[in-house]
């Protein structure tokens, strides 16, 4: 079993994650496409998902790569995604606050 940081070597887990992955990235373009389909001119929330959604996608890559960058890629897409995150509170804050 691989430590934090490290790319597992069992090619049963490597499928698995690179499917999960998969499955991630694919979700997101069809959230980014649906989103930009849908878009209006001037309208700032639609941006700020689109921004969401494009930060988050990098962290579903990071199964590609090998040491050394393995760890340091899974580290800076995870930063991402925690930007991602508090992104999405304060869509979430844009979507409320006319109630």
């Amino acid at each position: 079993m691989p430590s934090a940081g490290q790319r597992p070597t069992d090619p049963d887990i490597l499928v698995v994650e690179a499917w999960g992955q998969g499955f991630l990235v694919g979700s997101l373009i069809v959230m980014v496409a649906i989103t930009a389909a849908n878009m209006k001119k001037g309208v700032l929330l639609h941006r700020l998902i689109v921004a969401e959604l494009a930060l988050a996608l990098g962290h579903g890559t990071f199964i590609f790569l090998h040491a050394p960058a393995y760890g340091w890629f899974l580290s800076v897409t995870a930063v991402g995604l925690t930007i991602s995150h508090s992104l999405h509170n304060v869509v979430a804050w844009m979507k409320i606050r006319g109630f």
